[in-house]
This record gives C-alpha cells, structure tokens and sequence, in this order.
C-alpha cells in the first residue's frame, strides 16, 4: 500500500465515533466477565447445596451458571458481542432479583445487588451503564410493589432495601463520573493518537514526493531510509539500498575525476565528529554516470547519542552548466573589453600629457575624468575575472617566497597617497618576525591586503585612525595546513549595521551606511577576498559597531595546501 493509500484510510479512520473501541477488547473483556461469573455461580451452586440445603437458590445459580457458559461459548463462536453482553447483564439481574428475595447465602446478596453498576459500565459505555443501573432500580421496585401486596416475600425489611437502593446510586453516581474521564481521556489520546498518525503520513508524502533526495544513515553509515527521488537520483532501487553503506554504494569524485578516498568523505567525518557539514561534489550513479549535487546532512542525536545522520542531496547538474557558461561569457566579456580600455587609457594619457597639443584647463578636467572612469573600469574587470575564475575552479594557486611586510607596506603607501588631504588619516603599521621570506601566493596576499586596506581608508572619516598588524600564527585555518598568518587591519570608521552583518560577503552587497559616502564602490572586494580564502583553505572573520569601527582578521594557510577545489556560491 503507497503512502497516498496510508493516508486516504488515516483520514477515513479519523471519522470513527470515539466510543467504538477497539473490537477484540470488547470481545475479551466480555468473555472474561462471562467465564468468571459462571464458575463464580457455578461455585455458589454447590455452597447452597451442600451447605444451607437450599436446593432452589442453588437450581438458579446453576442454571445462572450454565447460562454464562453458554454465553462465553456462544461469543467465541460467533463474536457477537452485544448480543453476548446483554444475556450476560440480563443474567446477572435475574439472579440478583432472585436473591432479594432468597437473602442469598448468610443475606449476601445485598453486596451483590450494589455491585451490579460495576459491570454493566465496565462491559458497557457510560449510557449502557446508566440504561442497566436504571433497569435494575427499575426491577427492586417492582419486587417491592409485588411484595407489599403480598405476591412475593423479600428476604430484607423495607429500611434494608432503601439502604441497598441509596448505595446503589451512590455507588452509580461514582461510577458514572469516573467512567465519563475514563472516556474522555481515551477520546483525547485516540483523537491524539489519529492526529499524530496523519501528521507521519502526511511527512512521509511530503519526504516521498520532494524534489530532493532525503537519505538517513544510522551510526556506521548504513542506509536506514531513502526518499523516492533520492533513489532516482542514485540510478538505485529503494530498497536495494537500505542496509548499504552510503559511502560503498555512491561513489565521490573529486574535481580532477578521481574517486575520493572512505576516509576523506564528509559523512565520515561528520560520523566521527558529530558536526554538520555542506558540501558540492560530483558523485556516481549504480550505472556509472554522474552528476553535480549539493550535499547537506547533520547528526541524528537523542539524548546526547549519536544515532545517525541524515541528508538532503540536490541535483545541480542543470544549474551547475549555466554557472559555467554564465563565468565563461563573463571571462571571455572582460577580456574582449581589455582593448578598448587599453585603447582609452593611452589615448587619455597621451592627452593629459600635452603629446596630442595643448589642452585647457576645462579640456583637461574632463580627460581627466575620462581616464579615472577608465582605470575603475580595468579594476572592475580585473574582479570580474578574478571571480569567474574562482567559480570555474580555475584559479591558480603558485606559492612562492614572498616579502609580506614590504607588499603590505607598498598597498599602505597607495592608499596614503590617494587621500583626498594629505594626512587626514593615521596609518599604522605593525608586522611580526619571519615574515620576509613566508610561501604563499603573491596575487593572493596582495588581493587581500589592497582590499582590507583599502575598505578602512575609503569608510574612515578624517582623523580616523587605521592599524595593520601581520604576523605568524600557530592557529590552523584547515585540518591541512601546518599554521598560517595573520593579517589583523583596524580602523575607526563608520562601522557595519549589525543587521546587515551576516550579508558583508555576498556578491555585489554594500552597507547602507556608505552608500551615500562611496559611490564607486562595486560590492565585490569583501566577496573576493572570502572566496579566495575558501578556495586555499583560509578563513576570515570581523567585529564591527556602527560608528565605531571595524576589525577584520584573516588566516592565510601555511604548509601543505589543500587541493584545487570550485567555490560554492549557492
């Protein structure tokens, strides 16, 4: 039966009325009642014969007995229980009338008399209780009426009975109140009961028909669950992957095509340190093809034990080649764009520089504006293919011995010299021991200087003060590297809205703080600077309040590096 089938019937039995309980406890409690009373009657059948010699109350308790027996048969045989329970009460009855008059042995048949009312609401429902206990009180009067005009003999005086009839409601009363929260309570948690069940069949469609693929592993990586489509998109049947490990069973391929090896897969390490992780890989079908995905999975943990994990993996095959023809056009826009400016900016230059004639003063303003527009259009381009060659994964990364303190002092030097007023900032400078000679790339050490740089001159009013500390570090941006360096850049300036924190690396974003103030920046630099340390395995962080300041700090990895990888920008 499909799920969609599972909840059609869920809804149906959401209609049942609450006081049809389950068909097998009825029967159960029923035949039980009736096997109990009739070796109860069949054991009193035998007392009143042998021990009071009362050969006709001991008749009746036989054939009361007798009675029982057939009941109880009679109900195994054809599961009628109503029909069962109301010869079992109509029984019952007959015989507690009997012994008002008979008294019962040594006079008990009064404590059976006001014991009637737990049977008939316990094999019953609460209206089947009052119904019988009204019958009953119905049936003593009438034996009453019958006796004071002398048709029958009542073994009990009229202030007994009227003391056995107040019981009796006092006893119905009790009964009918514990009996309604008894059924409330089990309309509650069967109505509860049939909520719940709809809500899991209803999650389980939802899981079935989404349009990724839901996998859940247990604590060594076993497949315990997989959704439709996730089986679809793993090329498997459903249940041909429950109990594989996922690890086994689809393949990972790095980005130069070779399979990844168990012990660098994310679900091992997300097993083994019960933390989440993301990532986009390229994994293998049980035909042998392959496609794009975005993985994302975390721990399963109850009550502090990891018990599995589950994931969601997205096809972005489709998605993943428009990304790379929507980089290839921008690579191949930028660098058909290269000529022209270069064009531009000699002809400027020539101009500016009297060799074309003489210029006014008005002619001069304006060439030179021509070529300022120029060199922000070369800077814009030269962030364009940086990022296009970020996301196509094709990025070069070459380490070489490189002079930190006097590049980063070369990007304080340009930025000093940009100042509209000479001095209307203070620059400090800081560097740490051992860096003249430290591997990393160049292009990646001078991005991230010139734009951290370049951000706290360009938001630090006049006055303001930037500080740039570099030294090594023994911390480690990735499991990969041996230590890093650290490039700590300080100012006083405008600061970042604490809003609009979490979105200071996405592309093309800029504070609304500054807009008004700069409005040549183009929202890349910060962008570029993450996906380049995403990309070699560094990291960066900032503190920052409004109109206070920022702090930016970046590891740069050293030692082994990490292997050429594309950078999700999903």
């Amino acid at each position: 039966m499909d799920l969609r089938s599972r909840l059609s019937e869920s809804l149906l039995y959401a209609n049942i009325g609450p006081r049809d309980h389950p068909y097998r406890q009825k029967v159960f409690v029923t035949a039980t009642y009736s096997w109990l009373a009739s070796g109860a009657f069949g054991l009193l059948a035998l007392l009143h014969a042998f021990g009071e010699r009362d050969v006709r109350l001991s008749l009746l308790e036989a054939v009361c007995s007798a009675t029982m027996l057939v009941i109880a048969l009679g109900l195994v045989i054809t599961k009628n229980v109503v029909l069962a329970r109301t010869c079992f009460l109509l029984t019952v009855l007959i015989l507690l009338m009997a012994m008002l008059i008979t008294g019962g042995y040594e006079y008990t048949g009064q404590l059976w008399l006001i014991t009637f009312p737990v049977g008939a609401f316990f094999l019953t429902d609460i209206v089947g209780g009052v119904w019988w206990v009204l019958a009953e009180l119905v049936t003593i009067g009438l034996l009453v009426t019958l006796a004071h005009y002398g048709f029958v003999t009542l073994a009990y005086e009229d202030q007994a009975i009227i003391q056995i009839v107040l019981t009796l409601v006092v006893i119905s009363i009790a009964l009918f109140a514990y009996q309604r929260s008894r059924e409330q309570l089990q309309t509650q948690a069967a109505e509860s009961g049939r909520n719940l069940r709809a809500e899991q069949l209803k999650a389980e469609v939802i899981i079935e028909n989404i349009g990724e693929a839901v996998l859940a592993t247990d604590q060594r990586g076993a497949i315990v669950f997989v959704n439709r489509t996730g089986a679809a998109m793993l090329g498997w049947r459903a249940d041909d992957l429950l109990g594989q490990k996922f690890i086994t069973a689809v393949p990972m391929l790095d980005d130069q095509g070779k399979r990844v090896p168990s012990d660098q897969r994310p679900l091992r390490t997300l097993l083994e340190e019960s933390r989440s992780m993301r990532t986009t890989a390229t994994y293998v079908r049980k035909d042998g093809s392959t496609f794009r995905a975005f993985a994302l999975a975390s721990p399963i943990i109850v009550d502090g034990k990891q018990l599995g994990s589950i994931g969601l993996i997205r096809d972005i095959t489709a998605e993943d080649k428009v990304d790379r023809a929507k980089t290839e056009f921008i690579a191949l826009a930028s660098h058909q764009l290269r000529t022209p400016l270069s064009a531009i900016g000699w002809l400027s230059e020539l101009l500016l520089n009297g060799d074309a004639g003489k210029v006014s003063k008005e002619q001069h303003r304006y060439i030179q504006q021509i070529n300022d527009s120029k060199l922000r259009m070369a800077r814009l381009l030269d962030d364009m293919l940086m990022v296009s060659a970020l996301e196509a994964g094709s990025f070069a990364i070459t380490p070489e011995p490189v002079d930190i303190p006097e590049i980063a002092h070369q990007v304080v030097a340009r930025e000093a010299a940009l100042q509209n007023e000479p001095g209307k900032l203070r620059l400090a400078e800081e560097y740490g021991p051992h860096l003249t000679h430290a591997h990393v790339d160049l292009v990646v050490i001078r991005t991230v200087l010139q734009v951290l740089i370049s951000n706290a001159c360009k938001y630090t009013p006049a006055n303001g003060i930037v500080s740039v500390t570099v030294k090594c570090s023994d911390e480690r941006p990735n499991a990969t590297c041996a230590s890093s360096i650290s490039i700590e850049v300080n100012d006083t300036g405008y600061g970042i809205p604490g809003a609009e924190q979490t979105q200071i690396f996405h592309k093309m974003f800029r504070a609304s703080n500054i807009i008004t103030k700069d409005t040549d920046g183009t929202g890349l630099g910060l962008f570029i600077v993450k996906a380049i340390l995403d990309y070699i395995g560094g990291s960066i962080s900032f503190t920052s309040a409004l109109d206070q300041g920022s702090t930016f700090r970046v590891l740069l990895p050293l030692g082994t590096a990490p292997p050429l990888k594309a950078v999700d920008h999903a």
